[in-house]
């Protein structure tokens, strides 16, 4: 009976989880174009570096795209926020093709390579090319202090690029 209420729970809240995913997303495109967008640069070295685009409501950071580049690869990270707290973290590789876009802010069909659900600064849910990853996968700690960490330097470059210091 436990084993069965264990299972009856975790496939709940599997559920739950990845539709708070989608949720997310979808929230944030239907809202979009209330936010303002913020876009700048840092650079690396000459062939390689980051562009970034904020998009804020009022004061409010909701989503910081970090675009990674190089002459050969790029890498997308989607940083959702909800009142300055981590939501989800989704990372996407993409073409050397679509950089263009990307870095313009343009919609590009991208196949996401992991993503992290957050709530309360607590790692929920964690994707893995299309795999979902137990919370008792010896990886599972050092990750989410490893993507909170990732969500706070996100925000701590956006703030360094409004004082002028980048």
């Amino acid at each position: 009976m436990k084993l069965f209420l264990s299972v009856t729970l975790l496939i709940f809240f599997a559920v739950l989880s990845f539709a708070q995913d989608s949720t997310i997303e979808k929230n944030f495109e239907r809202n979009k174009r209330n936010f303002s967008l913020v876009k700048f640069s840092i650079g690396e070295d000459a062939s390689s570096g980051f562009d970034y685009l904020v998009y804020r409501q009022k004061t409010s950071t909701k989503k910081i795209r970090a675009i990674w580049s190089n002459y050969e690869r790029v890498e997308i990270e989607d940083f959702y926020y909800e009142n300055g707290k981590p939501l989800l973290l989704v990372k996407y590789s993409a073409k050397k093709s679509q950089y263009k876009s990307l870095a313009k802010g343009v919609n590009v069909a991208l196949k996401a390579e992991e993503k992290f659900y957050f709530s309360n600064s607590k790692l929920l849910t964690w994707t893995e090319k299309g795999k979902k990853i137990q919370p008792t996968d010896s990886r599972w700690a050092e990750k989410e202090k490893e993507v909170l960490a990732s969500f706070e330097e996100q925000l701590e470059t956006f703030r360094s690029h409004l004082r002028g210091e980048l």
